[in-house]
């Protein structure tokens, strides 16, 4: 097959022709690369709007010098791929749409191409390597660890937690006034330096895990050269002499780890692989050779025009993929983030696309959600996922209640919401279960049975997201304990934070958190369900988003109390801050983040809930406070959550004066003016 690859993800307009055979032997036809360094060497750095309208100009005549040279016409292609992300989202844009204009006007098909995954299939370019294999790549914008499974399966075992090792690279030469790009200054000032003379740090030396960190190192650097300014050409080779060895002695302990990871989890590797830009350092590739003797397996590095961007890389993943019949549909959007651990399979497209392709391959990983619940803030979410780009299904219990909102695309619950078309309505529990990731959208003490008739059906390891804020009467089980109980064959998170569902549906910008005990799994989900005005911040700790959610709750309603009974703005600030007060001491007390308490699903939470009738738990207590009764059909969780909540506070020995005056007046063994008493009147003490 002939595969057509294009690659505009940052400063390199690139384009390729590449062959793959049938035995799986690739040729390189073309590769044309036209670097833009000259038009951001003047700005120390890669300018991103200068990359596009450079992508612009340029790409055109690359991709008609790529098809020139390789000898082939576009009613030849297999394919065409294109690098769809991540990268500079202007560049992306550019490379991604002329790409499916070609697609769409030769009638061939489309491959979106994950960057990443390009570099880490280049050594079977270049040698046919068989999987599994260990990946090493560094560049300005990546520093991974990875365990290359297959085509389309790929398990990060380590990354950087700060900068990239080429960005930590371009930065130093920015701050020793050397030229861009700054990389290989660097290395050519290191050569007669002195690597003994600076003692700095090895970040991360010695862990458990695979992960980089050169922020401080750089920092550190940045330091001695403002000690010693004016810098004299000696200090500065010096400086970079040392700031190299530290890399180096870093980068080996690295990969160490990360290879002795892999050989727990996947057996010996086939080879250690070096990718990206810093690859072609000199000093590097010998120390990953020193790496790879010790653990006893090959380093394969691909030729230096290989390592940096281009277009080859692009046409092969795509022709590996093709492969495997993993092609894309025109809809495919371009991304400036995309992880490429979570760059699973993706069902081929139609057979009129490419009719001598058999559609084989699993539906990808998290590219269908269905919603649990059709209330207003199921129908929320249901717009939520699609807007993401997900195939949605809307699970309502009623039949007639489904059918309803499927055939007028409006839900009574939230009025004004148009259903986007991509969102299907049911009442089929168990056509509800197929999706990739299921949202739990109901009330706490009903999510138990709600998930359990679900559980049946469910594959084994479905994420099962609770989006419910509370504690389960009688058990005391926070929402994930529930839905592992009542499915045991899922795997449960929590989305939670400071949320309407009007807002939320009407597309105005969100921010919450959702939590799962694996890391990889909840980068993921905030992957398939993030855009860019609904953003999930990810998190692993699950006790501590839904502490804030259940908390905030009966917290809303003391602070619906004050407003109601006119005890002014000051009381009601008091009131907040003392509240959060008690929730992170409840929280702290089981287990919980200082950060996340105080973070989205803590204290953003409890803000807004604490601020506005729109809260349901504010308007229950507004009601009570102005001596009203509660209002009609809206379900506070609060109510429901405050004796248990108690409880548990109760069992931890953590004292919650603010939530224990709610419960007694919700089960009136209290009046609101003894609550208030009682707390006005509790004895001083310091904060």
């Amino acid at each position: 097959m002939l595969v057509l690859g294009i690659e505009t993800t940052c400063d390199e307009t690139a384009a390729a022709v590449v062959e793959r055979q049938a035995d799986g032997q690739a040729r390189i036809l073309s590769n044309v690369v036209r670097s833009q360094t000259e038009e951001h060497a003047r700005f120390g750095g890669v300018v991103p709007e200068i990359a596009a309208r450079a992508h612009v100009d340029l790409l055109d005549g690359i991709v008609a010098t790529a098809m020139k040279e390789a000898g082939v016409g576009y009613g030849q292609l297999s394919a065409v791929a294109a690098a769809a992300g991540p990268g500079l989202i202007g560049g992306v844009i550019v490379g991604l749409t002329t790409a499916k204009a070609i697609a769409m006007v030769h009638d061939t098909p489309l491959i979106a191409v994950n960057h990443l995954e390009a570099h880490a299939l280049t050594p079977r370019l270049t040698c046919a390597l068989a999987f599994p294999y260990c990946l090493f790549l560094a560049s300005g914008g990546h520093t991974q660890i990875v365990a290359v499974v297959g085509v389309g399966e790929y398990v990060r075992l380590g990354t950087t937690v700060d900068d990239a090792m080429g960005e930590a690279f371009d930065k130093v030469a920015k701050m020793l006034s050397l030229p861009y790009p700054g990389g290989p200054q660097v290395e050519r000032a290191a050569a007669g330096g002195d690597p003994t003379r600076f003692a700095f740090p090895r970040p991360m030396l010695g862990r458990p895990d695979a992960n980089f960190s050169l922020s401080g190192l750089k920092t550190a650097v940045r330091n001695e050269a403002s000690r010693l300014e004016p810098l004299e050409p000696q200090d500065i080779s010096d400086l970079c002499a040392s700031f190299q060895a530290a890399v180096l002695e870093a980068t080996a302990d690295r990969l160490t780890v990360g290879l002795r990871l892999f050989q727990e989890r996947f057996g010996t590797p086939r080879a250690l692989v070096a990718a990206g830009g810093v690859a072609a350092n000199h000093a590097i590739r010998s120390a990953l050779q020193d790496v790879a003797a010790k653990a006893q397996t090959t380093l394969i590095i691909p030729p230096p025009a290989l390592c940096t961007d281009n277009g080859a890389m692009i046409a092969w993943a795509g022709a590996e993929r093709m492969a495997l019949g993993l092609i894309d549909t025109l809809e495919a959007p371009p991304r400036a983030r995309w992880l490429l651990d979570a760059n699973a399979k993706r069902r081929p497209a139609t057979p009129t696309a490419a009719p001598d392709i058999e559609p084989r391959g699993p539906m990808p990983a998290h590219m269908s959600v269905s919603v649990i619940g059709a209330g207003a803030w199921g129908t929320a979410l249901a717009e939520v996922a699609a807007r993401a780009g997900r195939k949605v299904t809307l699970y309502a219990r009623n039949a007639g209640h489904a059918a309803q909102i499927q055939a007028t695309r409006v839900n009574p619950k939230l009025a004004g919401v148009q259903l986007q078309p991509s969102i299907a309505v049911t009442s089929d529990i168990a056509a509800t279960a197929r999706a990739d990731i299921i949202l739990a959208v109901t009330p706490a003490q009903h999510l138990r049975a709600a998930v359990g008739h679900l559980a049946p059906h469910l594959k084994p390891d479905t994420p099962v997201i609770a989006c419910a804020k509370g504690v389960e009467h009688g058990t005391r089980k926070f929402m994930t304990e529930v839905v592992a109980e009542a499915a045991p064959r899922a795997v449960p998170a929590i989305l939670s934070g400071p949320s309407f569902a009007d807002d939320v549906a009407r597309g105005l910008p969100t921010a919450v958190t959702l939590a799962a005990k694996d890391e990889a799994l909840a980068r993921a989900l905030v992957q398939a369900l993030g855009s860019a005005t609904f953003r999930p911040y990810h998190t692993t700790d699950v006790r501590g988003v839904e502490i804030g959610g259940a908390a905030k709750n009966v917290l809303a309603i003391a602070a619906g109390i004050v407003v109601g009974k006119n005890l002014g703005a000051s009381a009601l600030a008091a009131l907040t801050t003392r509240g959060f007060s008690e929730l992170a001491r409840l929280g702290r007390a089981c287990g919980a983040r200082t950060e996340t308490l105080s973070g989205l699903s803590g204290l953003g939470d409890l803000l807004l809930s604490c601020s506005t009738a729109q809260s349901r738990n504010f308007a229950l207590g507004l009601a009570l406070g102005r001596g009203e009764a509660a209002p009609v059909g809206k379900l506070a969780e609060g109510a429901f959550t405050a004796p248990v909540l108690c409880e548990l506070a109760a069992a931890q020995k953590v004292d919650m004066p603010v939530s224990n005056a709610v419960a007694a007046i919700l089960s009136d063994r209290l009046t609101i003016d003894a609550a208030i008493e009682g707390l006005l009147t509790r004895p001083f003490k310091a904060e």
